[in-house]
C-alpha cells in the first residue's frame, strides 16, 4: 500500500511539473521564432552595407522574403543603392512589406535610369496599394518604355487611381499592346466612364485583349445605348471578344440582343455558345418565344443552347418546352428533361414519369434525376408511380425516390425491396445506398429482423456505404440463409474491406452452399490480402478433387487478382 502510494504521490508530482512548465516551454518557442526572425533581420539589414554588390542584392531579396517591417528603412536608404540590380530587389522587397512608408521613396524611384527598377518601382506601388502613389504613377503612363508604361497602368487599375482616368483614356492609343491592355483593364477596375469615341476608337485595337476588356466594362456600365457597339462585337474574329460581349449583352438585358444572341448559339467556339446561352436565360419571358422558334430550326447547337436558356428563365419556358419535347431527337428530348429537372416546376412530373417506360436506359435515368431534384413537391406523385402495375414506371419512381436524398423516403424503398420484379428491387437498393447515413440505421435493423428478399435487399444497399455498414455486413456473413449470406461477402467484396479477409476465408472453408463459397472467394479477391492465399491454395486443391469446376475457376481468379494488386 505505501509503494503504491509513493508511485502516486510522484506521478502527481510529474504531472504537475509538466502542467507549470509546458506553457512556459511553448512561450520560450515562440519567443526564440520571433528572436529568430530579429536576427536575420539585423544580419541582412547589416550585409545591405556589404561592399559585394552580390552580398547586397541578396540581402534585400532576404529582408523582403522575412516579411519584417522593421527592415522598411534600410529597405528605402537601399532604393538609392549605386547597384541597380540591388535597387530593383529593394524595390521588390517593399513592394512585400507592403509599408505605405516607402510610398515616396519607390516614387522617386520612377525617375532611376535603368527602365527595370521603374518597372519594379510601378509594381512595387500597386502591390503596397497606397491611392498616394497615383499621380507618380500616372506620369509613368508616358515613360520612354514600354514595360514602365505596362507595369504603371497595372498598378494604378491594382490602387484605383480615379483621376488617371485621362490618361488611361490615352494609353489606349500607345503602340504597345500590353500597355493598351493594362489600359482596358485599368479603366474598367476604376470605373470610368468611356465616351462614344474611346468605346470606338478601343472597338477597332488591333489586340483582341483589350477588345476583350472594353466588351467586358461596356457591359458592367448599365447603359443599353452602347448594345449596338456590343452586338457588333459579336462577330470579332477573336472568341474571347465575343464571348465578353455576350456576356455584358446579359448583363444589360437589352431585348434587341436577343436574335444576334440565339445566332451565337451556332458559334464555332463552344465558350461563345455558353456565354450567349447564359446571356438569353438573363432576358427573360421575352426571349421565350424566339428561343422556342429556334428550337424548331436551328442546328444541334442552337437547340442545346435554346434549351439550356429556357431552362435558366425558368417557369415561363414550361408550355414551350413541354410541347417541344415529344417528337424531338434524342439529344433535344434529353435536355429538355434536364431542364426540367433545374426549372423544378411540379407541372413536368407526370410527363418526366412518362419516360420511365422508354426502352433507353438514358430515359429513366434521366428523368428519375429531374423529378428528384423537385424534391417534396414529387413526393406524392411518386408514391403513386411505386404503386403503378407497370414495373418499368415503379423502377423509374424508386430511382426517383433516391435522388430526393429525403429521409422520409427510406421507409417507402424499404417496402420496394419486396417489389416482385428483381429491376425495380435493385433500383429501391441502389437508391438506398445513395441515401448514405440517412438510410443506414433502417437499413441494419431490416438485416436483422426483415424478411428474406428484404434482407438480402438491404445488405445490398448497405454494400454501397462503405465503411459505416461493415458491422452489418459481418454480422451477416453467418445468418442461415444462404442467400443472405452471399449478398454480405459480394457487398464485402465491393467495399475492398480487410478486415473482412479472415471471416470470407472461414466463408470459403467451411460454408456447405457453393454459391456462398463461390462469392466469397470473389470477394477475397477483390480484398487482395495476400495472407490468405495459401489457404485459399488449399481449397482450390480441394475442390480440384472434387471435380468442382466452379469453385476452382472462381479461387483461381481471385489468387490472381491478389497476386496482382489493383494499381
Amino acid at each position: 500500500m505505501g509503494y503504491t502510494r509513493k508511485v502516486l504521490t510522484v506521478s502527481i508530482v510529474i504531472c504537475t511539473l509538466i502542467c507549470l512548465l509546458l506553457p512556459a516551454v511553448v512561450y520560450a518557442q515562440a519567443q526564440s521564432g520571433e528572436a529568430g526572425t530579429k536576427d536575420k533581420v539585423k544580419e541582412n539589414v547589416e550585409a545591405l552595407k556589404s561592399t559585394s554588390n552580390v552580398i547586397r542584392q541578396e540581402a534585400a531579396l532576404n529582408l523582403g522574403r522575412l516579411g519584417d517591417a522593421a527592415a522598411v528603412s534600410a529597405l528605402i536608404d537601399a532604393t538609392r543603392d549605386s547597384d541597380w540590380d540591388v535597387r530593383i530587389n529593394a524595390a521588390w522587397a517593399l513592394g512585400q512589406l507592403k509599408d505605405s512608408r516607402a510610398v515616396g521613396a519607390l516614387s522617386s524611384l520612377l525617375n532611376d535610369n535603368v527602365p527595370e527598377v521603374r518597372m519594379n518601382a510601378c509594381s512595387a506601388l500597386g502591390n503596397i496599394g497606397d491611392v498616394s502613389a497615383g499621380y507618380a504613377l500616372t506620369r509613368a503612363l508616358r515613360d520612354s518604355e514600354a514595360i514602365v508604361r505596362k507595369a504603371a497602368a497595372a498598378a494604378i487599375g491594382v490602387i484605383k487611381y480615379q483621376l488617371a482616368g485621362p490618361d488611361l483614356v490615352a494609353a489606349l492609343k500607345d503602340s504597345d499592346p500590353d500597355v493598351r491592355n493594362n489600359a482596358a483593364a485599368a479603366l474598367k477596375a476604376i470605373n470610368y466612364p468611356s465616351t462614344e469615341t474611346t468605346i470606338v476608337n478601343a472597338l477597332k485595337d488591333p489586340d483582341p485583349r483589350v477588345r476583350t476588356n472594353v466588351s467586358t466594362d461596356l457591359g458592367n456600365t448599365g447603359d443599353k445605348s452602347i448594345s449596338p457597339q456590343l452586338i457588333q462585337m459579336l462577330k470579332d474574329p477573336s472568341a474571347s471578344v465575343r464571348r465578353s460581349a455576350a456576356t455584358g449583352l446579359g448583363d444589360l438585358k437589352d431585348t434587341t440582343a436577343i436574335s444576334p444572341l440565339i445566332a451565337r448559339l451556332d458559334d464555332g467556339d463552344s465558350t461563345v455558345r455558353d456565354a450567349s446561352s447564359d446571356a438569353l436565360g438573363k432576358m427573360g419571358s421575352a426571349a421565350v418565344k424566339p428561343l422556342v422558334a429556334a428550337l424548331k430550326t436551328g442546328s444541334t447547337n442552337v437547340q442545346i443552347g435554346s434549351v439550356t436558356a429556357l431552362a435558366k428563365i425558368g417557369k415561363p419556358s414550361v408550355p414551350a418546352l413541354l410541347a417541344a419535347i415529344d417528337g424531338a431527337a434524342k439529344e433535344l428530348q434529353l435536355r429538355i428533361i434536364w431542364a426540367f429537372g433545374e426549372i423544378k416546376d411540379p407541372a413536368t412530373i407526370q410527363k418526366l414519369i412518362s419516360f420511365f417506360t422508354n426502352t433507353d436506359p438514358e430515359y429513366p435515368k434521366a428523368s428519375s434525376e429531374a423529378i428528384g431534384k423537385m424534391g417534396s413537391a414529387a413526393l406524392e406523385p411518386l408514391k403513386e408511380a411505386i404503386k403503378d402495375s407497370d414495373p418499368a414506371i415503379r423502377m423509374g419512381a424508386a430511382m426517383a425516390l433516391g435522388y430526393m436524398q429525403d429521409p422520409s423516403v427510406v421507409e417507402i424503398l424499404i417496402g420496394v425491396l419486396q417489389d416482385p420484379d428483381e429491376k425495380v428491387q435493385k433500383a429501391a437498393s441502389e437508391s438506398l445506398g445513395k441515401m448514405g447515413d440517412k438510410a443506414l440505421k433502417p437499413l441494419m435493423e431490416v438485416v436483422g429482423t426483415g424478411d428474406d428478399v428484404t434482407r438480402v435487399g438491404a445488405i445490398n444497399a448497405l454494400s454501397k456505404m462503405g465503411k459505416p455498414a461493415t458491422e452489418a455486413l459481418l454480422k451477416a456473413l453467418k445468418d442461415p440463409n444462404p442467400k443472405v449470406r452471399s449478398s454480405a461477402a459480394l457487398g464485402l467484396g465491393q467495399m475492398a474491406e480487410k478486415s473482412a479477409a479472415q471471416a470470407l476465408l472461414g466463408l470459403l472453408q467451411d460454408d456447405k452452399d457453393e454459391t456462398v463459397r463461390v462469392s466469397a472467394a470473389w470477394a477475397l479477391g477483390e480484398i487482395g490480402d495476400a495472407s490468405v492465399a495459401t489457404s485459399m491454395s488449399t481449397v482450390k486443391i480441394q475442390a480440384a478433387g472434387k471435380s468442382d469446376k466452379t469453385l476452382f475457376d472462381a479461387i483461381e481468379k481471385a489468387l490472381k487478382k491478389i497476386e496482382t494488386p489493383k494499381k
